[in-house]
């Protein structure tokens, strides 16, 4: 049976994402990276901007790709929320 993908997002600063993104999408249990953007809206008004990174992986790999982000975010000095998703193809 084949590992399903999954993924994890978060939210940080845009340069805190450019700087952890290579090293991240550089490990061996990370099958892709990718960045995004928006506005949060309430009651109509444009909110302000986020960035978010996405990781995805193997199921399997979820605890060490986890222990990789947390880390990384550690040594940056900063930490987030992940937010595990289920990637559909």
């Amino acid at each position: 049976m084949a590992s399903k993908q999954l993924k994890f997002i978060f939210t940080a600063d845009e340069g805190l994402l450019d700087s952890i993104e290579r090293g991240l999408r550089e490990h061996p249990k990370v099958t892709s990276v990718s960045q995004d953007s928006g506005f949060w809206y309430t009651n109509g008004e444009t909110g302000p901007e986020w960035f978010s990174m996405h990781v995805c992986f193997l199921e399997n790999d979820k605890d060490e790709v986890e222990r990789l982000i947390q880390n990384t975010l550690a040594a940056k000095g900063s930490s987030a929320r992940l937010i595990l998703e289920r990637v559909y193809s």
